[in-house]
């Protein structure tokens, strides 16, 4: 699974973004037909048929346990990957990847956020998200711009300098002040 991050906090709106690869068809009996995503005993969704799931679920706030499964044509379970993450009632930018204080070996590193601003009357608009280096202060890279809702998705990948420790600022820019941040969430990488 590749979103949510196992330990993360979510949104009300959550990303899920899987694949499955199957070894053989021999290893199931035959092979995967679609992926399923649950919350305990309910089911939220299925993939097209395939072996790859990018959907997003609306939560209400607290803990979840999401079960991945891929699935035979004739509804059997092939494997299940769990992930426990945890909705907030709060706004902002919620980073699926990468993970606070993770180790890279490289010195490109995926980002996968987005930003959640929407609050009734008083909603912020969000033009784009931002990725700095806060530890020398270089903007590495942007989301599309004009964008002009309420929320924001990034994914693409960054470089940092090289080896070393570095503190990300992930921020969701709002056009309306200038040009400045309405939510910052900092990550710290290191590369080794």
């Amino acid at each position: 699974m590749n979103t949510p991050a196992s330990g993360s906090t979510q949104a009300t709106l959550v990303p899920v973004s899987a694949s499955a690869v199957e070894a053989s068809a021999e290893e199931s009996g035959s092979g995967i037909d679609h992926i399923e995503v649950w919350n305990g005993n309910t089911k939220l969704g299925n993939s097209p048929k395939g072996t790859k799931i990018s959907q997003w679920y609306s939560l209400a706030p607290g803990a979840y346990t999401l079960s991945i499964k891929d699935v035979t044509a004739g509804g059997t379970t092939i494997h299940t990957e769990s992930v426990n993450f945890t909705v907030a009632e709060t706004h902002g930018i919620f980073v699926n990847s990468p993970a606070n204080n993770s180790a890279w070996s490289t010195s490109t590193i995926p980002i996968n956020a987005y930003a959640y601003e929407q609050s009734g009357a008083t909603t912020p608009i969000v033009d784009h998200i931002e990725v700095w280096d806060n530890t020398h202060g270089i903007k590495l890279g942007q989301s599309a711009t004009g964008v002009g809702v309420n929320s924001a998705f990034m994914n693409q990948n960054v470089t940092v300098g090289g080896p070393g420790t570095y503190q990300l600022a992930i921020e969701d820019i709002n056009p309306n002040n200038g040009y400045k941040p309405i939510h910052t969430t900092y990550i710290t990488v290191t590369v080794k």
